[in-house]
């Protein structure tokens, strides 16, 4: 039995596509379709379905993909103790992340792991959290690092740090307050900055409004918008004001320019979750950057912003 054929066969249950399964490998689709049509002759089964427009395994493919899962983990394992000098990998890592971790946490951890492991390259991808999930439920990737916690059977989530989401308005037209905590009936007068579907802050607002027995549409929204440079550019000019991040406008905090506000009795904190799939098979890299994460944090939460 060929190893190669069951990290094909393992890629094709991830990707529930033949074709993305040879494109991911570097391979022909007939080279896939012959790949598995011999594992299924060693083993005398049938391991692939199709569903709608999805390849599934049966029941038997199904434990298959385990078996396989566990041997290639051992073959990787086998083959990093066989290496000498670990400073000697080299490869590409990929990586997905929503906003706020891409642009606040990754630097540093991406500094330890560069450290220790100076030949490697990274393919940091942005996106939505909710994007995330889809591309490490896919097997499109390894892991990721996400603003909300969504329950999958197959993904492992772990919050590593906290992070606090303010009421930012624009300086010089909210200098005259008094205070530095307002109401909620001073938010719903506000013109507001949302970010868009799938944006982690959007859905720790919500969750909050939803609370108070609000929905977003009962607000002011002046605007849709997809980055956070963007709104606190429109911030500053006064378009309108905006939940955010307290980390990612403490530029402009010290600088006077934008005020970070509170909202009576509101709890706007959110974590930060490291995710990765449970039953995906990791390259020798990908190990190495799970085992960095999960050490450096270590189950201890950390606050983003104190």
């Amino acid at each position: 039995m060929n190893t190669a054929y069951l990290r094909t066969y393992i890629e094709v249950v991830n990707l529930k596509s033949f074709s993305k399964a040879a494109e991911k490998l570097f391979i022909s689709q007939p080279a896939v379709t012959k790949q598995i049509k011999s594992l299924e002759k060693d083993f005398g089964i049938v391991l692939l379905k199709r569903s709608y427009n999805d390849i599934i395994p049966t029941k038997e493919g199904k434990e298959i993909y385990k078996y396989a899962t566990t041997i290639l983990n051992k073959e990787e394992e086998i083959f990093a103790k066989m290496v000498q000098n670990e400073n000697s990998i080299s490869g590409e890592l990929t990586i997905c992340s929503s906003t706020l971790p891409a642009n606040y946490l990754l630097d540093e951890i991406l500094l330890d792991f560069s450290t220790e492991y100076k030949n490697i390259t990274y393919n940091i991808k942005k996106m939505d959290s909710s994007k995330v999930y889809d591309a490490v439920e896919s097997g499109n990737i390894s892991f990721g690092f996400t603003g909300i916690h969504v329950k999958k059977k197959n993904i492992e989530s772990i919050e590593i740090a906290k992070d606090q989401l303010v009421l930012a308005v624009p300086a010089h037209k909210f200098n005259h307050l008094d205070t530095m905590e307002v109401s909620l009936e001073f938010l719903l007068e506000q013109d507001i900055l949302i970010r868009g579907t799938g944006s982690a802050t959007l859905k720790t607002f919500e969750e909050a409004m939803k609370l108070e027995h609000y929905a977003i549409k009962d607000f002011k929204i002046k605007a849709i918008v997809e980055d956070n440079e963007i709104i606190k550019k429109m911030i500053l000019k006064g378009i309108g004001v905006s939940i955010i991040s307290r980390l990612s406008i403490d530029k402009e905090v010290n600088e006077g320019s934008i005020m970070p506000l509170t909202i009576k009795g509101i709890n706007l904190t959110r974590g930060i979750y490291y995710i990765y799939h449970k039953n995906k098979y990791f390259s020798n890299i990908d190990e190495k950057f799970k085992n960095l994460v999960l050490e450096k944090f270590n189950g201890n939460t950390s606050e983003v912003y104190r």
